[in-house]
């Protein structure tokens, strides 16, 4: 892997929450973190800044992902109780 500054890596962090590739955002924080300590104050705090507005995306994601997924849990729930109730006179009439 290229070494990457940590302007390309917040770029690629941002493209990497944009594509939903959260494996690769794990290695990208990753490098990033390794960089922090040499990074003037300024940095860091224009680095936290664009995290606070990362978090609140990934909340945004996270938040709409559970509702879906009790949207299927629903209708899973629906499915499987037509199965339980008319399955078993399927050619029986």
């Amino acid at each position: 892997m290229k070494v990457m500054n940590v302007d390309e890596i917040e770029r690629k962090i941002d493209e990497a929450i944009e594509r939903e590739d959260y494996e690769h955002l794990r290695v990208l924080l990753k490098e990033r973190e390794k960089l922090l300590k040499d990074l003037s104050a300024e940095k860091l705090s224009e680095i936290l800044e664009k995290d606070r507005e990362r978090l609140r995306i990934i909340e945004e994601r996270k938040s709409s992902l559970f509702r879906e997924l009790s949207g299927l849990r629903n209708i899973k729930g629906s499915l499987q109780k037509n199965i339980w109730t008319r399955g078993d006179t399927i050619g029986k009439g």
